[in-house]
């Protein structure tokens, strides 16, 4: 039988059952005697065993290897004709001619492949005839053979469309070729390319997994091998040099859609075809453009074909014409002559501007080659089974064709017809095939996948060049081509092997299915790995040569490691390095670029209308000119023209660098873009508007003289600001970029950090070293090329992946993505920079946010502190507009709901409430929404109530990381539950990165990791980015990182998945959801978060922690009193107001509480900003204490107080002014006080002084306390021996943030300050008070007149215990020292001492057991700090004194600090401060609580003329007797939104209310009834610290029930009659 003809099924279909059925019974014997019967029947043609061999393993369910091993005879038969035959293939193959090819021989530009002759030649004709018959003496690769091949031996019928393919009427002989055949033929080329494609992908690709291999030694798997290779033979492998994939000329064609109608067995597939199926266009099929949709295809394809698809562009169909909605392969019928069959090309796009590249740049689309193996693995089961149903519809005419043609052989050549396939056979093979693998996987399985597949087919040519191709096809099967093998496996997630054979087992429509089944069994050898009988001899087609040919040795790892640096380093060898070919271009001066300036004069900070003035004078400036002094402003106006060859450049910046901050404005006064000066933010995009040939454009750029951190001197940016600094103007120029070059930059960059920063035994770090190595290699052989440039990406894409440039990296596996990043810009209010400049900072910040966002789809931004929004409303219009668009579209996004990122350890707990209630009104009165989580990231420590009051501003969540400076305990959780005073909770996050200014680094992203604490529990975080502190957020670079960070993880693992968290409240909404839930319980952390680092913030800049005391409390007092002012009118008679018609003066007390708030900014309070700042604070609160006392009078005015002048307050009764929330006790005067209860002062000895009242007596020696006896519980206070109230005074270096920080060791530098000799003396001796004043030298420049007073008290009065009060007068001028007083007592029971704290109390250790305890050497207090044990202890009062510490028995209160930086006068000038010792019986109590309240608010009287009726007015809203002593009213207010008392901000609503806000101070449930007064309420309600009413609450006589829990802080709102 002649087995060019007809097939082995056509034959023998009787026998091949035969043989399935003994298989199935076991009978191997037979089964092997049968199948060597069939074979050597079959013919005696070597190429043709192989196909035979491997159809009968895939008809009776065979894998190859078990029939080799049943045919194990045969083939031993066999070996020496099998050795013959490959013999003669290898001579064939190395005499290759290479006729009718045309070599490029120009000088190509340099690069690693240039000597490559498969590169840049023009693309081959794919259709080209190739025999349609085998024949032994046939040798396709045998170019010079005399007997050429019949190239049409059979013409094409009329329904096959072959594009451009030449035909002939009359066939020739089979055996052949006249010349005229040839020449009607557009050239040789056509007949011979698709050989040349077939041995060189023999020599380039090892196309089976050597592990897979089986049987190498059988000359049939030589055949098998070869082949497979032909069904790759357009794989190019992503060779960087690879033209695209569709040709660029037309006249090289392009195959035609494919109509397949007449029956199978008239299709026309000559069995020498090489299998031009999908595997040869797939490979190197360019990505889709899935969201432009498909792109023209007449760039790509022939003109009649371009015009045809122009008019009607083909629907997107399956392989065999079938719609994709098909969901069941077996629903589909079987093909008939009248069913049309399309075998389309898809339309690519190559260039599609909306199409973003590297956030939009230039909006280029480039290349991409991914291979979807999943959808053409579907596609492939379905053409199986579609055409095993067509094989078994013809079976039976089939089978009675072959036996009526069996005795004799054809002699002419017919097209081959399909075989007959059995359905289970199909089925067999296509398991295979399975993505995950797995046997079981069915054709119905496969087939339902198709509707989800949008890959499709299509025929592609490739370039190729012959010059030298029989060298390489000998040297690549010598080598094995490893490089090539590399590139692959480095793209591949999966096995080279396994991929590779999913690629070669996708057949064309035109495939008879014996040669299917060939490639279904490689597949099944490729991916069933795991099967036991396995033959693991190597077939690989690669020699290995017998002798070496020359030395190779070991990479030293840290040598390459460290030759990274030299291609993007600033250094020795910039200009041989990638930074030289950042950009193309570079215009500077005229007439490109023509500059003026104008000089603000002084140091104002002028509009632009201002600035832009006619009235001003622009001079002419340039590049090198110098400009100051320090903060001021210099206005620039910059006009340029663009050449005409720049107005097609991809991107043209206007690079501008004076190494100061500036901001770049159009014309019309719009703020562009902020700059950051010294090398980071300099560029501003151009835009397109500004981009006409030939016309001039100008802009204008604010030029400020300071830089990002101020100006601080000598390099250091702590130091203080130098006034006298200038900037010189170094760049102003017009550059194109390099794209690439800089996609380059990032791409290097972060294979970079991989290599320095993946272990040194991980296989990914080795990898990336070689990867950044290999593209330096193709940098410096290619000379820094723009083509070499873009070779050097395409190897960095097999570590990145070829998503980098655009969003869509990270659209794969989102569900692993773990850390979630989020742009953010912290901007300190004030720190090293005053206020003014902030505002500017802000603009220039958040302008540049706005132009991210809109290059960059996947960016998130994030902005705090509700004053900066309010600032760039009231002077960026522009801003203003853009920043609310973008909120709007939800990618700029408001956080943190305060007013401004706040200090929580000193405000008062009525401020914080502030600073949640003024900040989220404003979010919800510009944006309509208020925050759902506070953003705290850079503050020194948090106060124990925030839990609480968060959640009352409805806030659950709470992020920072500032605990991460911890300098002695490392904290020990990421993500816990905070729990409060009262037991509120908030979810707490600290990002584990430790930075609130992530420069989005490789180090970043695994650090959100590797530094994870809570892991356990949930191991999701958030990764803050972006330039903070002082300002500019994210920058394009850093988005290009976290791309690139992205890709590495798609690639090659190891790195955590990053993504950019579509909001920070997604983030916190996955942990609330796994709460709720159960999926996860966090740990928790009750009580404060101690900072254990800015100890000394406490104490630094005492005039300002004073201010803000004195304002809490004078805002307190008029809110209070206004209060009850505008409500008397619905008082009582009694009330004696004589002013009907005052207002509530809301305006006033929210400027006030405004100034206030910003005052307690975390850097402004604290006390470690530059001296500017404090220069503005002070001001600011001069004018807040301004505004204050006359808003006092007005208010006194109204409730008919009379007015303190001389000619004022003679006719009324002294009435106190009762503004706390118990009634105070008028102190006793003259002749009232009993005779044992007058203080009393006497000198016992010199220098030697006794105090005394009726509850205390004191001794005072040189100025110090040395004996003080409580009468009552006949008790001795200090310590014999000892001094109390000794000043002492401390060496204060720490070891860098002065301002901030006081460290441990300055404990041991003590030293006491003695009195001057003879300076103690007294000042005041009457029976209501007696005082001692004693002067102490500290040094030549400073000291202290402390003066000791006592009070009259009577000792039977035990609600008022008596205290010993210490005033002092100091003249501070020290240097790095530390003044504190200190009170040893003879408490040394105590482990715990408490301190007052907001809305509550705190507990801290008094001994150093642990690391922990001894972190908290300095703490901070408010009002006072106390020592108990269960029936006695000492409090040390305050009057606006932060910092103390309690060691065993010994207090000590922090008076005042001396550093030098960053201001160099910080506390430098007089002070005066106030303290006082209280000793108690008994614990800690109220009496202490209220104590320290009324020492920090003085008594006030004021004449009234209704004494009574006043006075039964100021007890309104007050607890009533026999409530819990711990229960005290601590704020009373007017609504926020009562029409005659709002802002307007909000909806008003109807009525008028009274807010109280009450709260427990001692520790436990506290019940009680706040009585109103003569003031009328008729409705109460239980409410938020927002004022959203929570719950009614019964009011009954003139008062309301309440109960609290432990240390809670509620509010309520009274509706008014």
């Amino acid at each position: 039988m002649d087995s060019r003809n007809d097939s082995i099924t056509d034959t023998y279909p009787l026998e091949l059952h035969n043989i399935k059925a003994l298989f199935l019974q076991k009978r191997y014997r037979q089964v092997i005697q049968a199948c060597r019967d069939v074979l050597k029947t079959a013919g005696d043609g070597m190429r043709d065993y192989p196909l035979q061999q491997t159809f009968i393993s895939f008809y009776i369910g065979l894998s190859h290897d078990e029939l080799g091993r049943l045919m194990h005879d045969y083939s031993q038969a066999k070996i020496p004709a099998f050795r013959q035959a490959e013999q003669c293939y290898k001579e064939a193959v190395d005499s290759l001619p290479t006729p009718g090819y045309k070599v490029n021989t120009e000088k190509q530009s340099a690069s690693p492949l240039q000597n490559d002759p498969f590169t840049d030649c023009s693309p081959p004709d794919p259709n080209a005839y190739i025999p349609s018959s085998p024949d032994k003496d046939y040798d396709p690769f045998n170019y010079s053979s005399p007997s050429l091949p019949n190239l049409t031996s059979s013409p094409p019928p009329s329904h096959y469309d072959t594009g451009n393919l030449p035909t002939r009427s009359t066939p020739t002989s089979s055996r052949e070729m006249s010349s005229s055949d040839l020449e009607s033929h557009s050239s040789f080329d056509q007949i011979m390319t698709p050989h040349k494609f077939l041995e060189r992908d023999i020599s380039r690709v090892s196309l089976l997994d050597d592990a897979h291999r089986s049987a190498s030694q059988h000359a049939s798997l030589k055949g098998l091998e070869r082949d497979v290779s032909r069904m790759s033979l357009l794989d190019t492998t992503r060779r960087p040099n690879a033209k695209p994939a569709f040709p660029r000329s037309t006249s090289q064609g392009l195959l035609k859609p494919i109509r397949l109608g007449s029956p199978p067995q008239a299709f026309h597939v000559p069995p020498r075809l090489p299998y031009s199926g999908i595997a040869m266009s797939m490979s190197r099929l360019p990505r889709i453009n899935t969201r432009s949709g498909w792109d023209s295809p007449s760039r790509h394809l022939p003109s009649s074909i371009s015009e045809e698809w122009s008019s009607s562009p083909p629907s997107p169909v399956s392989p065999l014409g079938i719609s994709d909605t098909v969901s069941d392969a077996s629903t589909v019928s079987p093909i008939s002559p009248e069913t049309p069959v399309h075998v389309t090309v898809p339309e690519v796009s190559h260039h599609t501007p909306e199409a973003p590249d590297r956030g939009n740049e230039d909006g280029n689309d480039h290349h991409s080659h991914d291979i979807h193996v999943q959808a053409m693995r579907t596609q492939l089961a379905t053409h199986l089974r579609l055409l095993a149903q067509e094989t078994q519809r013809t079976l039976t005419a089939q089978s009675k064709r072959a036996t009526e043609r069996a005795s004799t052989a054809p002699t002419t050549g017919t097209p081959l017809a399909p075989v007959r396939g059995s359905l289970d056979g199909a089925g067999a093979g296509i398991s295979r095939l399975s993505s995950s693998g797995s046997k079981q996987d069915s054709v119905l399985g496969e087939s339902k996948r198709l509707s989800a597949s949008r890959s499709y087919w299509s025929f592609t040519p490739v370039d190729v060049k012959a010059e030298g191709m029989r060298k390489r096809v000998k040297e690549g099967r010598e080598r094995g081509w490893a490089r090539e093998r590399f590139e692959r496996e480095r793209t591949t997630p999966r096995s080279w092997g396994k991929l590779h054979s999913e690629l070669v087992a996708v057949p064309s429509p035109k495939l008879p299915l014996q040669l299917i089944t060939s490639t279904l069994h490689t597949t099944a050898t490729a991916t069933m790995g795991g099967e036991n009988n396995r033959n693991l001899t190597s077939t690989s087609s690669a020699k290995y040569p017998q002798l070496a040919t020359r030395p190779k040795g070991k990479q030293i790892h840290h040598i390459y490691r460290d030759r990274l640096g030299q291609f993007t380093n600033n250094g020795q060898y910039k200009h041989q390095s990638l930074l030289a070919k950042l950009y193309d271009g570079r215009l500077s001066g005229a007439p490109h670029v023509k500059l003026e300036v104008w000089h603000a004069p002084d140091l104002t900070r002028p509009t632009f209308k201002e600035a832009t003035s006619e009235d001003n004078e622009y001079v002419e400036a340039k590049k090198g000119d110098e400009l100051g002094p320090s903060w001021s402003t210099h206005w620039f106006r910059v006009r340029f023209t663009l050449p005409y060859d720049w107005t097609y450049k991809a991107r043209v910046e206007l690079h501008w660098d004076a190494n100061n901050e500036g901001m770049v404005w159009t014309e019309d006064g719009e703020a562009l873009q902020g700059l950051t000066g010294g090398g980071e933010r300099v560029e501003w995009v151009i835009p397109q508007r500004f981009r006409d040939y030939d016309k001039e454009h100008t802009v204008y750029i604010e030029m400020a003289c300071n830089g990002m951190f101020g100006n601080p001197q000598g390099g250091d940016t702590i130091q203080p600001p130098d006034p006298d600094r200038h900037f010189k103007l170094e760049e102003a120029d017009l550059v194109s970029v390099n794209l690439d070059a800089r996609a380059l930059f990032y791409d290097f960059w972060i294979i970079g950090d991989a290599a320095r920063e993946f272990p040194e035994d991980s296989w990914q770090e080795h990898q990336a070293l070689q990867v950044c190595n290999e593209i330096m290699d193709c940098f410096i052989a290619g000379e820094g090329s723009r083509s070499c440039i873009q070779d050097c990406r395409e190897i960095a894409k097999k570590y990145l992946g070829n998503d980098v440039d655009s969003e869509k990296v990270y659209e794969k596996d989102t569900e692993h993505a773990i850390v979630n990043a989020v742009g953010n810009c912290h901007i300190d209010t004030c720190w090293l920079w005053p206020w003014a400049e902030t505002k500017r900072k802000v603009a220039r910040s958040w302008a540049n946010q706005c132009d991210l966002l809109d290059r960059y789809p996947e960016h998130r931004f994030v902005a705090s502190q509700a004053q900066q929004y309010k600032w760039l409303e009231q002077l960026y219009p522009s801003v203003w507009d853009r920043v609310k668009s973008h909120i709007k579209k939800g990618n700029f996004q408001t956080i943190g709901g305060s007013w401004v990122e706040h200090d929580t350890n000193m405000p008062s707990g009525e401020s914080l409430v502030r600073q949640f209630l003024y900040g989220q009104r404003f979010f919800e009165s510009r944006f309509g929404e208020r925050c759902k989580t506070f953003w705290l990231p850079d503050t020194f420590g948090y106060s124990t109530q925030l839990p609480q009051l968060c959640r009352l501003a409805g806030m659950k969540r709470f992020f920072t990381q500032k605990l991460s400076w911890n300098n002695i305990n490392t904290f020990p959780h990421t993500t816990f539950n905070w729990v409060a005073l009262d037991g509120s909770q908030v979810i707490c996050h600290m990002a584990p990165c430790e930075t609130y200014t992530a420069e989005a680094h490789f180090g970043d992203v695994s650090r959100s990791v590797s530094q994870h604490k809570s892991m356990d529990q949930d191991a999701t975080s958030l990764l803050p980015f972006g330039k903070g502190d002082g300002g500019g957020g994210p920058t394009f670079g850093m988005l290009e990182k976290l791309r690139r960070c992205r890709g590495v993880s798609n690639t090659v693992g190891l790195l955590p998945k990053v993504r950019i968290a579509e909001s920070v409240e997604e983030f916190f909404d996955g942990l609330e959801t796994k709460c709720a839930e159960g999926d996860v319980e966090l740990v928790t952390w009750y009580g404060e978060l101690y900072f254990e680092l800015h100890r000394g913030t406490y104490t630094t800049q005492a005039n300002n922690k004073k201010n803000n005391r004195r304002a809490e409390i004078m805002l307190h007092e008029i809110e209070y009193l206004a209060t009850l002012a505008t409500v008397q009118e619905g008082a009582s008679k009694k009330g004696g107001g004589k002013l009907k018609g005052y207002k509530y003066p809301k305006k006033d007390i929210d400027t006030m509480w405004e100034g206030v708030l910003l005052c307690q900014f975390h850097d402004c309070l604290p006390g470690s900003a530059i001296e500017m700042c404090y220069r503005d604070s002070d001001e600011l609160y001069a004018k807040i204490f301004k505004t204050g006392e006359k808003v006092m009078e007005d208010v006194l005015s109204a409730l008919g107080f009379e007015d303190e002048t001389p000619e004022g307050g003679k006719g009324g009764e002294e009435v106190m002014l009762q503004t706390l929330g118990w009634e105070r006790e008028v102190p006793a005067t003259g002749i009232a006080i009993a005779q044992h209860d007058r203080t009393r002062v006497t000198q016992t000895k010199d220098n030697v002084f006794v105090l005394s009242n009726g509850q205390l007596h004191v001794e005072v020696t040189d100025g110090a306390i040395t004996s003080l006896y409580d009468k009552t519980a006949k008790r001795e206070i200090v310590p014999k021996g000892q001094k109390a109230n000794q000043l002492v005074i401390f060496d204060d270096k720490p070891l860098y943030w002065q301002a901030w920080d006081v460290e441990v060791f300055h404990l041991q530098s003590r030293k006491e300050l003695p009195a001057t000799p003879h300076s103690t003396k007294i000042t005041t001796n009457t029976p209501e008070l007696v005082s001692l004043e004693t002067t102490t030298k500290i040094s030549e420049k400073s000291w202290i007149k402390t003066t000791l007073s006592l009070s009259a008290s009577s000792a039977s009065s035990t609600s008022n215990p008596s205290y010993l009060e210490c005033s002092a007068e100091i003249e501070w001028r020290e240097t790095m020292k530390f003044l504190k007083v200190e009170f040893p007592t003879t408490l040394s029971s105590p482990a715990l001492a408490s301190y007052e704290t907001q809305f509550g109390i705190i507990r801290r250790p008094t001994h150093y057991n642990t690391s922990w305890e001894m972190a908290q050497f300095e703490v901070c207090c408010h009002k006072w700090a106390d020592l108990s044990e269960h029936n006695y202890g000492v409090s040390i009062l305050n009057d606006g004194k932060y910092g103390f510490a309690t060691a065993g028995g010994v207090m000590r209160l922090s008076l005042l600090r001396a550093p030098k930086a960053p201001d160099a006068h910080a506390d430098m000038g007089r002070h005066h401060v106030k303290w006082a010792i209280l000793p108690h019986r008994g614990g800690l109590d109220e009496r202490v609580v209220r104590a320290g309240m009324e020492f920090n608010v003085p008594v006030r009287t004021r004449r009234h003329g209704d004494a009574e009726g006043v006075r039964g007015m100021m007890g309104a809203f007050k607890m009533s007797e026999g409530s819990d002593r711990g229960l005290v009213v601590d704020t009373v207010k007017r609504a926020e939104d009562d029409g005659d008392a709002g802002n307007g901000e909000l909806a008003v609503r109807k009525g008028r209310h009274v807010v109280v806000r009450v709260y427990d101070c001692l520790g436990g449930v506290g019940r009680g009834r706040v009585v109103f007064g003569p003031v009328e309420v008729v409705k109460a309600w239980k409410c938020n610290l927002l004022e959203d009413e929570l719950e009614e609450v019964e009011v009954e006589d003139g008062g309301m029930q309440i109960e609290l829990r432990a240390f809670e802080v509620a509010s309520y709102k009274l509706l008014l009659a």
